[in-house]
């Protein structure tokens, strides 16, 4: 087999889903918690570290919630455009793949 299971066929049956289950469980740690654990390693043991880390990840979030106060702004504006060209309320919904009631709030600026 190409994919590296043929050793998961020649274990018995009633073991092969736990073998999977640790493997998968593996995967995510490895994917997860080790580069968690290292970052979280590295900063306790730094409090310089720590500080600047957290004004790092402060910033990036002002930025990204300002990019998304801009955006929220411009489809606002665009959902207004689309209601003076007379489209409904549910038809600007159906377009935007959104409930009408939410469509709804969003024009009224809330």
């Amino acid at each position: 087999m190409a994919d590296g299971s043929f050793w998961l066929r020649s274990l018995d049956r009633s073991c092969r889903p736990l073998v999977v289950l640790c493997f998968r469980f593996l995967e995510v740690f490895w994917l997860l918690g080790f580069r968690f654990l290292n970052r979280v390693g590295l900063m306790a043991a730094d409090p310089k570290k720590a500080r600047a880390e957290v004004r790092r990840v402060q910033a990036g979030f002002e930025r990204a919630q300002d990019r998304r106060d801009k955006a929220a702004v411009v489809r606002r504006e665009g959902f207004e455009r689309a209601r003076q060209a007379g489209l409904s309320i549910r038809e600007i919904a159906r377009e935007a793949g959104l409930h009408h009631s939410r469509v709804a709030e969003i024009l009224e600026g809330k």
